[in-house]
């Protein structure tokens, strides 16, 4: 998928982590290695999106001056600066870091310092390369971050706004030649930020904005599932349902039937070299009704599971025509399947060519099963019955679904019995967006 399109339909999150749940106000950053390159540009980018920020590096006349000049370009932002030299840090640096930030709602740390600066050439061979430049390029690119990281994070999770992590590196992964220490610590640096992820999963996993700890066993309970809260929450899930269930059950039928008539394909030919059983109508129609009970299941099963774990989640107007279109899709490919697949059964047979008709009736016979009339098997009759219920409930789905998003536009996710008992009489100004309270990784 082109990325224009990704950033389209599922754009940036980053603006979540920018300002305070409690006021709105801005919120800041601490980027490390932030007087030039990827952590400068970073810093600019921020700073133009409303956030605050931290500069961090060694030089402190170059710490300055990268401070009046984003002072001057957003005159409206705040910027701290914090001199340490992340290749020889001590216990008492990460502490007067961890101070400087103590105070304020901070949100976002960047883990941007690195590089191969306590060499004495970026490229060398690793046995020319001493002791003293080694322990100093793993306290640059791997001890610092993490004793940063260990430091900082009590403070990311203090506050009530998501908050973020993020660790940059490169070369993890080639393990560059004549590079091969600092390869190392970028490797060390990848593995590290894998598992501490995989540590505060539950506390900190979002995805497009959601957050996976609410994918929880508990809401499949009657008393949630089926509550009153949310708009025609129950109805849809209903009808999802049905669409979901019927659908795939007419492909499962007609996979199974299709099965059967490929088999009788490679059997003829295998006991009678020339001749050819010509069924591929009804092979293709059968594919193609596989591919739309998939694409229903994925569709209304996506919006099923959406619903029951992140019912007040907030979307995109790009995520919301994407639902619209999709569901749209899904008519049109149940409606397409269902008259074609209803025609070609109704209508039509598989014959056989390049032997005699009593070759090929023996042959048939040997073989059993799947009729040369389609319709006279039960299992494609089966399935086209099948279909045509799941097409109506996908034109039932694709229905709710549209006035589910209408309603969540003017009203909100919840249903008239909860704002009426809320004394709600509008939509909020904005739907609270899922999203973990502490830092994501």
């Amino acid at each position: 998928m082109p990325l224009p399109l990704i950033h389209y339909l599922y754009p940036s999150n980053l603006s979540k982590y920018l300002r305070q749940s409690e006021n709105d106000a801005p919120t800041w950053a601490l980027i490390t290695g932030s007087t030039d390159g990827i952590g400068l540009a970073l810093a600019h980018r921020l700073a133009a999106l409303g956030s605050n920020i931290i500069l961090h590096g060694r030089n402190t006349s170059k710490l300055h001056r990268c401070q009046s000049h984003l002072e001057a370009t957003f005159p409206t932002q705040s910027f701290l600066t914090v001199t340490t030299d992340a290749s020889s840090f001590t216990p008492e640096d990460i502490a007067h870091i961890t101070a400087t930030v103590s105070s304020l709602p901070l949100t976002i740390l960047i883990n941007n310092v690195g590089g191969t600066s306590p060499l004495s050439s970026n490229f060398k061979h690793f046995e020319d390369t001493t002791p003293k430049e080694i322990s100093a390029l793993f306290a640059l690119n791997i001890l610092f971050p993490i004793h940063l990281t260990q430091a900082i994070l009590p403070i990311l999770q203090r506050h009530t706004s998501p908050s973020l992590i993020l660790n940059i590196g490169s070369q993890s992964w080639p393990g560059m030649p004549y590079a091969a220490t600092y390869s190392a610590t970028k490797g060390a640096l990848h593995a590290w930020s894998r598992g501490l992820a995989a540590e505060l999963h539950h506390i900190m996993a979002v995805i497009w904005g959601l957050d996976l700890k609410d994918m929880q066993w508990g809401k499949f309970k009657n008393s949630y599932m089926w509550n009153r809260e949310y708009h025609q929450r129950r109805t849809r899930f209903i009808v999802y349902q049905i669409a979901m269930i019927f659908c795939v059950v007419s492909e499962s039928l007609g996979t199974a039937a299709l099965s059967d008539y490929v088999d009788q394909q490679n059997f003829v030919a295998v006991k009678s070299p020339g001749a050819t059983v010509h069924n591929n109508n009804f092979v293709g129609i059968a594919s193609y009704n596989i591919f739309v009970g998939v694409y229903v299941a994925t569709i209304f099963g996506s919006a099923f599971f959406f619903d029951l774990f992140w019912p007040e989640r907030s979307e995109s107007p790009a995520v919301k025509l994407a639902w619209r279109i999709c569901s749209v899709l899904a008519c049109m490919f149940t409606l397409s399947a269902a008259l074609a697949y209803t025609y070609i059964v109704a209508a039509k047979s598989a014959y056989v060519t390049g032997t005699d008709a009593g070759t090929a009736t023996r042959l048939l016979i040997e073989y059993g099963g799947s009729p040369l009339r389609y319709r006279e098997n039960g299992r494609a009759v089966a399935s086209i019955v099948f279909l045509w219920i799941g097409m109506v409930a996908t034109f039932a789905s694709t229905g709710l679904l549209w006035h589910s998003l209408s309603h969540i536009d003017t009203h909100g996710p919840k249903s008239t019995h909860a704002r009426v008992r809320d004394g709600l009489t509008e939509k909020p100004t904005s739907n609270p967006e899922v999203a973990s309270q502490a830092p994501s990784v």
